[in-house]
């Protein structure tokens, strides 16, 4: 898709009036195709089966389906198609959801209008694109995941073979709080065991051979 000239475009959101909103947006860039609106998952299998949409806008919450689930139905009837999320939420896991679903570009409704015009120029060529606020969301989810300083100390005792008693002593702490530790790096890591935890750290670069 190497640019707007033609290209029909199908808004997915159940609130009329934000779609009718967008319409008028995005009916501003004169090389854009057709601009429709539908306010149902159903609705919007149905149009992407009878006409070809160069790109779908979709609200994650729709009344009969996700968006998230309507994006992977989307993508099997027109795969050459982009897709953006416009969505209202700015919770981390919805964030890393709609990240894991591929969409081509997630906006943010909170942020500026234009975003959505920057978006549709973006994606229109290949490009992908996030709401400033998205990529502010994207850091605190990663330091969220990133081992702290009491954590890391543990993953080295642990790395060195030492069992919860002995690092409970060494470090002037309860077996317990040794314990909670563990479970959490566990959980940052997406480790299974102990033996993945240590292979997983090392190839974040967290520990060293």
């Amino acid at each position: 898709m190497e640019t707007l000239k033609n290209t029909n475009i199908l808004i997915v959101d159940d609130h009329r009036i934000v779609a009718h909103g967008l319409q008028a947006l995005l009916s501003e860039e004169n090389d854009v195709g057709c601009i429709d609106a539908v306010s149902s998952a159903e609705e919007a299998l149905s149009a992407a089966h009878y006409k070809n949409y160069g790109i779908f806008i979709i609200d994650v919450e729709l009344p009969d389906m996700s968006g998230l689930q309507l994006l992977g139905l989307l993508r099997q009837i027109s795969p050459a198609s982009a897709c953006i999320f416009h969505t209202m939420h700015e919770e981390l896991w919805t964030i890393k959801a709609m990240m894991s679903a591929e969409a081509d570009a997630i906006v943010l409704k909170s942020g500026d209008l234009t975003d959505l015009s920057m978006a549709v120029a973006e994606v229109s060529v290949g490009s992908s694109y996030y709401s400033p606020r998205i990529h502010e969301l994207c850091l605190t989810m990663e330091q969220q995941l990133m081992p702290s300083e009491r954590e890391l100390e543990i993953l080295k005792a642990i790395a060195r073979g030492e069992n919860t008693d002995e690092i409970s002593r060494g470090m002037g702490i309860s077996s317990n709080t040794v314990e909670y530790y563990r479970k959490r790096l566990f959980r940052k890591l997406g480790a299974s065991n102990m033996a993945d935890m240590i292979v997983r750290a090392i190839r974040r670069g967290l520990l060293f051979v």
